[in-house]
């Protein structure tokens, strides 16, 4: 799966890199890309870092921490998008210019692609957390440490790009 995942974030990166050659512009959403392919990129080595011997050098607590917080993350990230366009739906919030609020066929199936590309990686990683806690025997506590900071890192995001 890491290497299907490696190469998903080598033709992104491709494609935004090389924007300038086919006569196109970088925009907000490009800089928005390459984080996000950064930070996937970042959560390969740790899921790798869990079942390869390089990975015994990385201290038990900031791995599992790393993890636990990329699980958070991913897998909240569609569950709060879902939620906000319910809300919108049920007239609770109004339809924004913001991406999360638009309700049209396009975003219905915008997303279904951002729960399969966030959520089920996510899903993935808080497993490799869980097995990885228990074969390192590392605290409970830096699972939660971890998706608190999750969390705070995707509220972050979420108010730099809204």
């Amino acid at each position: 799966m890491t290497w299907f995942i490696g190469v998903f974030i080598a033709v992104c990166v491709v494609l935004v890199a090389s924007k300038p050659l086919r006569g196109e512009s970088f925009n907000g959403t490009d800089g928005v890309i390459a984080l996000a392919c950064g930070l996937r990129g970042l959560t390969i080595a740790m899921a790798q870092a869990t079942i390869r011997s390089w990975g015994r050098r990385v201290p038990g607590w900031l791995l599992l921490g790393g993890l636990a917080g990329a699980a958070g993350l991913q897998a909240f990230y569609p569950l709060a998008e879902l939620v906000i366009k319910l809300a919108v739906v049920v007239g609770l919030v109004d339809e924004t210019g913001l991406g999360a609020t638009h309700t049209d066929a396009t975003a219905w199936f915008n997303l279904v692609m951002t729960a399969l590309i966030w959520g089920v990686p996510g899903a993935l990683l808080g497993r490799s957390a869980m097995q990885y806690r228990r074969r390192a025997g590392v605290r409970f506590r830096w699972v939660l440490l971890g998706i608190v900071g999750g969390l705070a890192f995707l509220g972050s995001l979420g108010v730099v790009i809204g």
